[in-house]
């Protein structure tokens, strides 16, 4: 990759702007290869640029729930909080009251 070799001789404040924009593409949903080829590149510049494995790899999940990342072995909490008090309804205001209500406007 000849773009890591420009990296290393960026000034601090450039090479943050480009991870920046590296990490902020993550939000947008794209194709699953998307996802793989971006995770293989930042996998290289990490391990060129500091020496240590990327540990949010791309991993491609085995079924629709995990890739939710829904875990079925996992119990619902239980709910142990006592039932609240339900608040009577009060009907909304008529509007062709409000004057009587409301003050007259300030000026």
């Amino acid at each position: 990759m000849s773009g890591v070799k420009n990296l290393k001789r960026m000034e601090a404040s450039d090479m943050i702007d480009v991870f920046h924009v590296l990490f902020e593409e993550d939000s947008i949903p794209r194709y699953e290869e998307h996802q793989q080829v971006k995770s293989r590149v930042r996998e290289t510049l990490y391990s060129d640029l500091y020496g240590r494995p990327y540990k949010f790899a791309y991993k491609q999940a085995s079924t629709e729930q995990e890739a939710l990342g829904f875990d079925p072995s996992m119990e619902l909490p239980q709910n142990s909080e006592k039932p609240r008090e339900i608040k009577p309804y009060i009907p909304p205001t008529n509007p062709e009251d409000l004057p009587a209500i409301l003050d007259r406007p300030l000026g």
